[in-house]
């Protein structure tokens, strides 16, 4: 990961209706991590754009340890067989290539930042 890269908190994970909200971005499965909360109404707005109510439902991630702790839960579970997605990706708000990563590079990315 770039070292210009920061994420801010609190970010968001979107949630569907049976868990976590995956994109698909170039082959690679990715949950969408949301770092502003207008991206969130953004998000399920292009998701969700010929719905005329539109409930929203996020996992809000506060900080830095919260999200470290999330991504290791997620990658775990991977790990264990649970799902099948292997990367990250980032403010999710329209449809082509979307900024992603691993999440085991996120939380290696993650881990050498000021807490």
């Amino acid at each position: 990961m770039s070292d210009e890269f920061m994420i801010t908190y609190p970010c968001y994970f979107p949630l569907g209706k049976t868990g976590y909200c995956i994109t698909t971005c170039n082959g690679d499965r990715c949950f969408n991590l949301l770092t502003d909360k207008d991206l969130v109404e953004k998000f399920y707005k292009q998701k969700y754009h010929n719905l005329e109510s539109i409930e929203v439902k996020v996992h809000t991630i506060p900080d830095q340890e919260s999200l470290i702790g999330q991504l290791r839960l997620m990658e775990q579970s991977r790990i264990e067989g649970s799902h099948d997605v292997t990367h990250i990706a980032f403010d999710v708000t329209s449809s082509g290539l979307h900024p992603r990563t691993t999440m085991k590079e996120f939380i290696e990315y993650l881990e050498t930042q000021e807490r």
